[in-house]
């Protein structure tokens, strides 16, 4: 291939990697306290609670519908990095639905969070939206589980947000 083609791909792989890469756990400037969904066009939409305005995430549900992926970050006081798997247990109520990751250092401000990254087809999506929905729909308040690390977050204001992430992750594709 001649120089400028082989340039050109090559910066249009490096755009389609970020594109496709989840956003991070870090707080975004104008994130409100609580509960919020950060959607666009391609088919994403990220369900983020965050304890008061512009802090970093405690938890954040991302489904790339553009990519067929689900991420699931939850930062949780306590917890440590280390090199061994993880289970992040979500319950509300009776419902429990986990998600196996890893406990990482965050490299954009030094925190440590939990992470999962799940490949989902459709089967996938439904057997996600069948765990999820009584957590999302259930009395609380939400618990988030690493092992023997444990926080709470209240599900007020948690209802039109979730809703909204159901429809981009679950719903029919636009």
């Amino acid at each position: 291939m001649p120089a400028p083609i082989v340039s050109r791909f090559a910066a249009a792989l490096f755009v389609a990697a970020g594109l496709a890469a989840p956003p991070p756990a870090a707080a975004d400037p104008g994130d409100p306290a609580g509960w919020s969904l950060v959607g666009d066009a391609r088919g994403r939409g990220f369900l983020v609670w965050t304890p008061q305005a512009d802090a970093p995430r405690r938890l954040m549900l991302g489904c790339l519908r553009d990519v067929d992926l689900v991420t699931v970050t939850a930062r949780l006081p306590g917890l440590v990095a280390d090199a061994r798997p993880h289970r992040l247990e979500l319950a509300a109520g009776s419902a429990r639905h986990g998600f196996d990751g890893a406990v990482a250092d965050e490299p954009d401000d030094g925190g440590v969070a939990f992470r999962a990254e799940i490949d989902v087809d459709a089967a996938g999506r439904r057997a996600l939206e069948a765990g999820l929905r009584p957590i999302l729909e259930g009395p609380g308040p939400l618990g988030l589980t690493v092992e023997s690390v444990a926080a709470t977050v209240p599900v007020a204001g948690l209802a039109a947000p979730a809703r909204r992430f159901r429809a981009i992750c679950f719903g029919p594709r636009k």
